[in-house]
């Protein structure tokens, strides 16, 4: 655009001096062209790209009304050509440029958006044991586009769908599909003895025997019920640590 009006001003500037030997009239130069009255418009029509992280989209320039053809076109600063159709676009915002003979410029914004992904995911968590890592999370994934992709709290992504010697925590698992869609799931490992499933067991062999923790000498001393345990649970570990229990 530049070079253009550089090229018209020269050619102006030759004549007007050559005017001054061979007769050349103001109305043989190149007259500027003043772009701000310039009438030139354009309009744009596009397609979405097919789902998310596809590049299949398309923008479709046209310069409608005004300037003064040949006209070009370019998508941001990308350079200048004849052609006014781009294709292969993935979801994002773009800026049409549209540059007529004289130089004249006008640009476009529009947004192009993704299609809602289908990709779901879902997780089976497996609670360890008392202060170890032993917790494990799965993962079922489905819809989107396969293969698909596991990363782990930020981790490098991989084809693997459990994550096993798990420490107790929250955790949060990043599924990623062929075409760049992904989907989040969270949850949460409780590495702990259960009382259902360790420590009823010991109260039922050691403890809750006759005369002893069982109920027969008071409701709130019967430690086959977990309310009761839990109310006592300081006083257990307390005792428990210094190992002033009673066997």
């Amino acid at each position: 655009m530049y070079l253009t009006k550089l090229k018209r001003t020269l050619s102006a500037a030759v004549c007007i001096l050559l005017g001054l030997y061979m007769g050349c009239s103001k109305n043989d130069t190149p007259q500027p062209v003043d772009c701000t009255t310039s009438t030139l418009t354009v309009s744009i029509t596009s397609t979405n790209p097919g789902a998310c992280g596809a590049a299949d989209g398309v923008i479709d320039a046209t310069a409608t009304s005004g300037g003064v053809a040949p006209y070009q076109f370019a998508l941001g600063s990308q350079p200048l050509g004849s052609a006014s159709k781009f294709t292969a676009l993935v979801a994002r915002s773009y800026q049409v440029r549209v540059v007529d003979k004289n130089g004249c410029e006008r640009t476009k914004s529009i947004d192009l958006a993704s299609a809602a992904s289908t990709l779901k995911a879902t997780a089976a968590i497996t609670n360890g044991s008392c202060k170890s890592s032993t917790g494990s999370i799965s993962i079922t994934a489905s819809g989107g586009v396969s293969p698909y992709s596991y990363s782990i709290n930020g981790g490098a992504a991989a084809a693997i769908t459990t994550f096993s010697a798990l420490a107790g925590g929250a955790y949060t698992i990043v599924v990623k599909d062929n075409i760049g869609c992904q989907t989040t799931v969270t949850s949460q490992v409780l590495n702990g003895t259960t009382f259902s499933g360790e420590i009823k067991a010991i109260i039922d062999t050691k403890c809750a025997i006759s005369g002893c923790h069982n109920g027969d000498i008071g409701a709130a001393r019967n430690w086959t019920v977990f309310d009761n345990i839990k109310a006592k649970a300081a006083g257990i570990k307390s005792r428990t640590s210094d190992k002033s229990i009673p066997k």
